[in-house]
Parts: structure tokens; sequence; C-alpha cells
């Protein structure tokens, strides 16, 4: 095959968050070049709202409050949503080309032990959709003692150089999903790591929640807790925030194995003050990330790029501005990420649907720079469906 030739090899990624309010698709088409280079389009990506019974029963998992049976009847009607959400997304566009990348439902992080569990019954998705799916992205790093997360830095990192020029550099993307993460990128000096600053909308939601008894998920635009600021106690802020796990050193991931009801109780708030202060408190957090992790080990920084739900929360990114803002006297330009790289909300969804591919062809889905492993890891789990001979022979001169 010559250099230019290539294949087509198309992939849709799925990921469902922390919050488990949704599930977000897209589909990428990659074409492969016989040199190992990957020229990759978005072609379609949609959302999907969780049905409010599966979501609580996603959320009494993430609780740890489940049994065996319950955890496998879980998995098995989660799965058959999942393909159901497939088959409206890719109707006539279904081919034997098409490979379905899974990240799964995350209901236990515990990298100090080593395990990080999402539930998933591949064997479901592709015998309704008669599709590969790949999954089981962070098993293998987690086997090389790594955290077994964050994964997505490395679809940060091959983005940023395809798209952003060399003087945006230093730059962050930072993505703000159940749980905030943010990615440093200086490719000149081969500079990227990442790592969970903490909180993203996880504690905000639980707020919204708990205020309208279950009746509002979401604080939209962050309308309640702007209109009360005048609420936020900084010295509360700065209390919670000396808790072990913010002060600690990457590599670091969590989830809500720590910032859940339980944690929530620490505001001894309610009502609006408690959203308007884990608004706060959560931008606090990330800012203070960059202080201890970034401006204080001397690295320089041009610019930060936010996605994620919680980058459509304008008073959540106004505080997190004057946050950091209090903590340099040098301007960092912030922003949200421009939607030609990605649009904001299917950026996580993109990035497995890509590492579907890359594991696929037996290439790297997770940095040990990033996840504090003793190497980089390329294994994922492939469920062989009807159509993984021919994406076996698809793909034969590229691997």
């Amino acid at each position: 095959m010559k250099a230019s030739a290539y294949s087509n090899l198309y992939c849709l990624g799925i990921m469902t968050g922390t919050s488990c309010d949704g599930a977000d698709l897209a589909l990428i088409h990659c074409k492969i070049y016989s040199n190992g280079r990957i020229e990759e389009t978005l072609l379609k990506a949609a959302s999907f709202p969780m049905d409010s019974k599966l979501r609580n029963r996603l959320r009494i998992a993430q609780s740890g409050k489940i049994t065996v049976t319950a955890s496998a009847l879980l998995s098995k009607d989660y799965s058959t949503w999942l393909a159901l959400c497939v088959k409206k997304v890719l109707k006539k566009s279904l081919n034997k080309s098409t490979l379905i990348s899974i990240h799964g439902q995350t209901i236990w992080h515990q990298p100090e032990a080593g395990i990080s569990i999402q539930l998933l019954d591949p064997s479901i998705v592709s015998v309704l959709t008669g599709c590969s799916v790949a999954y089981q992205f962070r098993h293998a790093d987690l086997a090389r003692k790594g955290q077994g997360a964050p994964l997505v830095p490395l679809y940060h990192l091959i983005r940023a150089k395809e798209f952003f020029k060399t003087s945006d550099f230093p730059l962050s993307i930072h993505n703000i999903g159940g749980i905030s993460n943010f990615t440093y990128l200086d490719p000149k000096k081969e500079v990227c790591f990442g790592f969970d600053t903490g909180p993203g909308n996880c504690l905000i939601d639980l707020s919204v929640e708990r205020f309208t008894k279950g009746k509002q998920k979401i604080d939209f635009d962050g309308t309640v807790a702007g209109k009360n600021l005048n609420k936020i106690k900084i010295e509360k802020l700065k209390t919670l925030a000396k808790h072990p796990y913010f002060l600690k050193s990457p590599p670091k991931s969590t989830g809500r194995e720590l910032f859940n009801d339980s944690y929530l109780k620490k505001f001894a708030l309610n009502g609006e003050a408690l959203i308007a202060s884990t608004t706060a408190f959560t931008a606090y957090t990330m800012a203070c990330a960059y202080r201890d992790f970034i401006l204080k080990k001397g690295l320089p920084l041009k610019k930060i790029f936010f996605c994620g739900g919680g980058a459509e929360n304008p008073v959540l990114l106004m505080l997190f501005e004057i946050y950091l803002n209090s903590f340099t006297k040098k301007k960092i330009e912030i922003g949200v990420l421009p939607k030609a790289l990605a649009p904001s909300q299917f950026l996580e969804a993109m990035a497995f649907a890509r590492f579907g591919v890359e594991g696929f062809l037996e290439r790297k889905v997770a940095l040990a720079k990033v996840t504090g492993a003793f190497a980089d890891s390329s294994e994922i789990s492939i469920f062989t469906g009807k159509n993984f001979n021919y994406l076996l022979n698809l793909t034969k001169n590229v691997r």
C-alpha cells in the first residue's frame, strides 16, 4: 500500500459521565494512512437523557450499596439502553466499517487499590447492532500501577497539536464533567500532564436536586448561584479545600466515592446558599489546582480552554477567573474550547471513539506520564461482533 493510500474506519464513541444524566455519542470517520497517520472527522453527535429510574439505580451503585444480582441486572439494562441510543444515531449510517467504542458507566474508582469499575455488557450492544465493541480502557493502566485516569489528556494532546498554532502554547484544556480535570500542554518542551482537580458539576447538581426535591438537576446558566453570590463565605471554601485530596500531588484521580452526598453535608448549608457555595467551591478548587501545580512550579500558561457541561455555566467560569486572578499577576486568557476542534459537550465521546480506533490498531490509549503508570498502555478489550473480521482485514496494512 502506498503512503498516500488509506483505510476508512468509522467509530462511534459513547460516554456516560459520573453525573449519570445521559449519554453523549460521537461518530468519527478516520482515514488511516499506511504511514500511520490518522485524519479524523466528526460526522455526527447526539445526546440522550437518561431515564430517571435507570439514573437512580446507577447512583445507588455509585454509593457502593448494590448486590451482585442487582449489579448484573443494572449492567444489562444500561447496555440495552446504550444499544438503542446507537441505533437512533446510526440508522442508515451503520455499516461493516463501524466500530463502537464505549467507556462504560463508572460506579467505583479506587486506583490506590488498583480497581476501577465501569458497568457494561458489550455482548448486548454488539448483538443488537451487529458491530464489534471496544471497551475496558482503564484496566491495563491500572495493571501498570497507574491511576487508570484521566485518559482524555492523550486525546487533548493529539487534537491540540493538530489544531492550535505553536504560538498558542503552553495551554490547558479543562473538562468540567461530574468531575473536573485538566490537561497542561507544552509540545515545544514535550510536556503533557493532567489530573482530576476534584468536583466538577457533581456537588452543584446534588445541591440543585436537594433544593428542588429532585424536580431539577442542573443550575442552568448558573442562574441560582449568580443571584446568591453574597451568600458565599470564602473562609468556608478555604477550610473545605484543605481536604487531603486537594493537597495531594498528581498523578491523582477521583470520583463520586469522595464527592457525594456525604461530602455535601460538610457545607452545613441548604437551599440557594448551598447551590452558590458548591459552585464557588468547585471554581475555587479548580483555581487552586492551577496555583499549586502550575503557577507555583513556575510553569508558563497562556490560555485555558474549557469544555464539558460545566463550560456552559458562566457563573462557574466567572468565579474561577476571579479566584485564578487572585493567585497571579500574569493575565491568562480564558475561553471555551473552539467548536472546530470539538463541540465542547462531545469532546469525551470523541476521545473514546478515537481510543477505540487507536486500541484496535494496538496503539497507546493511556499516557504513563499522566496516570503515574510505569509505562504507556495500548491494551483494550474488543468484543468481536459480526464485522470483526472485516475490520481486521480493513486495517491489516496500517497496524
